[in-house]
């Protein structure tokens, strides 16, 4: 399976991260990549699909329906691979969240914490600026958890028609 052949929805209600967060996939070479401002439109997304969603990068911060209530729908509906979360939020809060997912029988790949850039110079600025950690999502191609998600999907590829990979099926 390449990264070429995940299907992933950003899900970042700041039009600036969401826009890097699209050009960033794309440059790793994803080529179904949607975007939408908040867990509304996401649900909905998800609902139109005909196939289920190998990730969905998702902001906790969200107008209308926050992140961890989109969490909860998403893992009654059952047709997403994995989650990864996104934002500036406290990490005791990331953390706990991350539990909910798993106890909801989510896969979480981690956290992607925010501001997202694509250059190691502007994050070492941002850090200078604002004093806090900084992800580089260029380093996503290395990390374990896409080669985890990639393995994932290639599984769900290589079932018979009409079968389903639920989340659970794939823990390791």
């Amino acid at each position: 399976m390449r990264l070429s052949d995940l299907s992933v929805l950003v899900v970042e209600d700041h039009g600036f991260q969401r826009r890097v967060a699209l050009r960033l996939l794309e440059e790793l070479g994803l080529k179904r990549v949607d975007a939408v401002a908040d867990g509304r439109a996401a649900l909905a997304a998800l609902q139109a699909s005909s196939t289920p969603t190998d990730i969905v990068l998702v902001d906790l911060d969200l107008p209308e329906m926050d992140g961890i209530e989109f969490i909860g729908h998403v893992a009654q509906q059952k047709r997403v691979g994995a989650i990864a979360l996104t934002s500036a939020l406290d990490p005791a809060l990331l953390n706990t969240v991350q539990g909910m997912a798993r106890a909801y029988g989510l896969r979480v790949l981690g956290v992607v914490e925010k501001p997202l850039t694509t250059s190691v110079d502007d994050a070492a600025r941002l850090v200078e600026i604002v004093g806090a950690r900084v992800f580089v999502m260029h380093i996503w191609r290395y990390h374990p958890g896409v080669r985890m998600l990639a393995a994932i999907a290639q599984s769900r590829r290589s079932r018979p028609r009409g079968t389903t990979c639920s989340p659970r099926s794939t823990a390791g």
